[in-house]
C-alpha cells in the first residue's frame, strides 16, 4: 500500500453521538406529526363527506315530498274538475221544466222573447179571422 500512496480506509466503528440520536428522534417526531396531520385531514374529509351525504339525503327527501304534494294537488284538481263538469252537466239537464202547483211546463216557453210570443199570437188570430170569413 505504500506503493500507491493512498491510505487504506476501513469501516468506521465509532459509537453514535448524541447529535445523531437527536436527529433520529427529531425525524421520528416529524414523521408522527405528519402522520397525525394526515389523519386529521382524512377525518375532516370524512366528516365533510358525511355532511354532503346527509345534505344530499335531505334534498332527496324534500324533492320526494314536493313530488308527492304535486301529485296530490294534481289529483285534487282533477277531482274538482270532474265534479265541476258533473255539476255543470247536471245544471244543464236538470232545468228543462218549470214546475208549478198544477202542471209541468217546458222551460223553453219561458225563455222565448216576449215579442216572438206576441207575434205568434197575432198569426193565430189572423188565421182564425180568415177561417171565420171563409166560413161566412
Amino acid at each position: 500500500m505504500a506503493d500507491t500512496g493512498q491510505q487504506e480506509v476501513g469501516p468506521c466503528l465509532l459509537p453514535l453521538t448524541d447529535s445523531s440520536a437527536a436527529q433520529k428522534t427529531v425525524t421520528d417526531d416529524d414523521f408522527l406529526d405528519a402522520l397525525q396531520k394526515q389523519q386529521m385531514k382524512l377525518e375532516d374529509n370524512n366528516g365533510l363527506l358525511a355532511e354532503l351525504v346527509r345534505i344530499e339525503e335531505n334534498l332527496r327527501t324534500q324533492e320526494e315530498r314536493q313530488r308527492e304534494l304535486e301529485r296530490v294537488r294534481q289529483e285534487e284538481n282533477h277531482q274538482r274538475w270532474r265534479s265541476l263538469c258533473f255539476l255543470i252537466l247536471n245544471q244543464r239537464t236538470a232545468k228543462p221544466w218549470v214546475t208549478s202547483y198544477y202542471k209541468n211546463i217546458p222551460m223553453h216557453i219561458y225563455c222565448l222573447p216576449i215579442e216572438s210570443v206576441k207575434h205568434q199570437l197575432r198569426k193565430k188570430k189572423k188565421k182564425k179571422k180568415k177561417k171565420e170569413k171563409e166560413c161566412n
